[in-house]
């Protein structure tokens, strides 16, 4: 009975996951020295400040907001700083649940210009 219970939780978790996503980044590109803040818009998410931690990733590089904000369940801000030594070009834009190690990832949702 365990076993059932289990695998209908695993599979609830990974429908529940499923749907979510980012719809939109605003604005979706920056130039180096830029301060900026930048509102992610996400579609069937239930964001927390507690838990969840919204990033752009290049490589090897990621940048973080300082600081930011959970408006709602599908929408968080966040203020940045693009230094003159972030690499330029497109990142992905992601925000992380910091508990579950769960990720919603737009693949080159935002650009970086010189």
């Amino acid at each position: 009975m365990s076993r059932i219970y289990l695998l209908f939780i695993l599979i609830s978790i990974h429908f529940a996951l499923l749907g979510q996503g980012i719809s939109s980044v605003d604005p979706n590109e920056a130039e180096q020295g830029d301060e900026l803040e930048i509102t992610v818009t996400g579609e069937n998410t239930t964001w927390t400040q507690s838990t969840n931690l919204l990033m752009f990733k290049q490589g090897s590089t990621t940048i973080y907001p300082n600081p930011q904000t959970i408006v709602n369940d599908s929408l968080i801000s966040g203020y940045f700083n693009f230094y003159f030594f972030h690499p330029t070009g497109q990142y992905d834009v992601t925000v992380e649940d910091i508990n579950a190690g769960q990720e919603v990832t737009l693949l080159n949702g935002f650009i970086l210009n010189e």
